[in-house]
């Protein structure tokens, strides 16, 4: 019910706030107020929009790959860039737009990590540039400035983009033309409806506007757009005219480019759904490489790390452990086990020495060997780890029989797991590689660890839904299960 609720969120969004806007208004009002529009104005605005949709941001794109060491052609970055649009509009949170990152990675080999970095970086270009046309607004009102002397100060700021060097030049240069080009959607539109609003007021709240309808809070920020254009400029003409103003901006800016964009769509999934390359062998340097540099990697570690300690915290108060980790590659759950929590001893099993042999810490052991054969007696440990391993260990009933095995009656076994169903999603669509032996849901889990005589105390989603935590005890009297 949850997962659904976040789902319909955008969606529930602009419905509501469009219903509330409409409410206020006898609805035969608004095709009055488009027939009032003039014409050439309003074809002027619808230019200022698809050129933004279509040339603009598609040249933005390509110069912010070629900046990120990326080189593709204008055409496949109009494919990537509008081909992608509908599945943004669409898929909840914008999270569509991380099929660019997938393409990226299918068809020239980006890692997904830097392709999603380009997605944010875009982002990160717009928010200096909105900012600074809205401080000029400010300023311009504070002064007393008109149209001309904005207009003015726009197109310094072109000529300074221009003076760049080779490498930031064209990436600075689209990113003030693409903001241009969106405000210029709106002049023309304002000025199509006979909204008549001072220079200074427009450049103040026309680009927090944009940044508003740019957050995830909507679909395509209708709904949002309208609100703040009936908030921002409610004294500069009537109500429904305000409103009809606003959604023709949202037609023209969001809702026809999103029409358009599906006649690139099928290329675009066609291309991004080449066959996946097979996975490589396991390469401990690639490994550390993706833990250090790869952002959305250390994200899910550092999370993995946090939601494990806090578990143990939670289900073994006040105790002094002592902990193995199966799986523990160079100690860094291990290390912060021990350094969160109360904890005597600190064991890891590794299979690859590469890996044990970058152990940073002196207070923890870890020993070569496999999780199917553990070097322990009956009932060692407090506590048991095994944090994204069992989808990778050769044989994971021998793997749980012999945690259960070495652990204390009573004692606690925490395991983390992929979500199945998008961990072969990711991989599908080429995110990552198919390199999970099995997974499993939660309950096939909980199953699994029951059969092992261990108690499911705690089973969750985190991360926020690519993981599963499950939190068992080892009921006493259950030695059996573990001979």
């Amino acid at each position: 019910m949850i997962r659904l609720a976040r789902k319909a969120f955008p969606w529930a969004v602009s419905a509501a706030v469009l219903a509330a806007l409409l409410a206020r208004l006898d609805l035969s009002e608004l095709p009055r107020a488009l027939v009032a529009a003039d014409p050439l104005l309003l074809l002027l605005s619808l230019a200022a929009a698809l050129l933004y949709s279509f040339v603009v941001t598609v040249r933005k794109y390509r110069h912010l790959l070629g900046f990120m060491g990326v080189t593709v052609s204008e055409a496949e970055a109009r494919l990537i860039r509008v081909g992608s649009m509908s599945l943004k509009a669409v898929v909840p949170a914008k999270a569509g737009e991380f099929a660019r990152a997938v393409y990226l990675n299918r068809v020239h080999d980006v890692p997904y990590g830097k392709g999603v970095f380009l997605i944010v970086f875009g982002y990160a270009t717009r928010l200096p540039v909105l900012l600074a046309l809205s401080l000029a607004g400010a300023a311009a009102l504070h002064f007393g400035l008109g149209a001309a002397a904005l207009a003015g100060l726009c197109g310094l700021a072109l000529a300074v983009a221009l003076l760049l060097g080779k490498k930031y030049r064209p990436l600075v240069l689209y990113s003030l033309l693409s903001e241009l080009f969106l405000m210029a959607n709106f002049i023309f539109a304002f000025m199509a409806f006979g909204i008549d609003i001072p220079a200074g007021e427009f450049f103040l709240y026309v680009p927090p506007i944009l940044i508003l309808t740019g957050l995830p809070l909507s679909v395509m920020g209708i709904g949002v757009r309208e609100a703040s254009v009936a908030a921002a400029f409610a004294g500069a003409a009537a109500y429904p005219v305000l409103l009809s103003c606003a959604l023709a901006i949202s037609f023209m800016e969001s809702v026809l480019p999103l029409l358009l964009s599906t006649l690139l769509l099928k290329k675009f999934v066609s291309r991004m759904s080449l066959p996946a390359r097979e996975p490589e062998a396991f390469d401990p340097e690639r490994y550390f490489d993706r833990r250090n540099n790869n952002p959305l990697t250390g994200y899910r570690l550092k999370r993995r790390i946090r939601e494990v300690v806090d578990a143990l915290g939670r289900h073994c108060p006040g105790r002094e452990l002592s902990v193995l980790d199966i799986g523990a590659a160079d100690g860094v759950m291990l290390d912060a086990v021990r350094s969160g929590l109360s904890v005597r001893r600190a064991v890891g099993v590794e299979l690859f020495k590469e890996l044990i042999e970058r152990r940073k810490s002196d207070s923890i052991e870890i020993l070569q060997g496999k999780g199917e054969e553990l070097p322990f007696g009956a009932g060692e440990f407090d506590a048991v780890l095994i944090c994204s391993v069992i989808e990778h260990v050769d044989d994971a009933e021998k793997t749980l029989a012999e945690a259960g095995r070495v652990l204390k009656d009573d004692g606690r076994l925490v395991i983390t797991a992929v979500n199945g169903f998008l961990d072969k999603a990711a991989s599908l669509l080429g995110i990552k590689p198919d390199d999970h032996l099995r997974t499993y849901t939660v309950a096939e889990l909980s199953g699994r660890l029951e059969a092992h005589g261990l108690r499911v105390l705690e089973a969750r989603s985190f991360g926020p839904v690519f993981y599963n935590l499950l939190v068992a005890a080892k009921i006493p009297g259950n030695g059996e299960n573990y001979a």
